[in-house]
């Protein structure tokens, strides 16, 4: 996390087990387009969250600015906090 005056940045990555690795704001992008358990990587490749992750994710989507930032206001670091503590996600 990265401070701005009342705003957090924050980012990441999602190392998959193939050795790949997803940026959390792509993959945030999308969980919020599937509809079910599976992610379409690229046009052969899916990648399949548990619903505890998932929810997890759509946890941390909710308190993010707009769907376009990664930024989250102060306020809700409590959250961020306990999103990163947690230790499936």
């Amino acid at each position: 996390m990265k401070g701005m005056e009342h705003w957090f940045e924050i980012g990441g990555e999602l190392e998959i087990e193939d050795g790949g690795r997803i940026k959390i704001a792509e993959l945030l992008k999308k969980v919020r387009e599937s509809k079910g358990r599976f992610i379409a990587l690229n046009d052969s490749d899916f990648l399949a969250l548990s619903s505890q992750l998932r929810r997890r994710l759509q946890e941390l989507d909710a308190i993010l600015m707009n769907d376009k930032s990664m930024k989250v206001a102060g306020f809700n670091a409590a959250l961020l906090v306990d999103l990163e503590q947690q230790e499936s996600f």
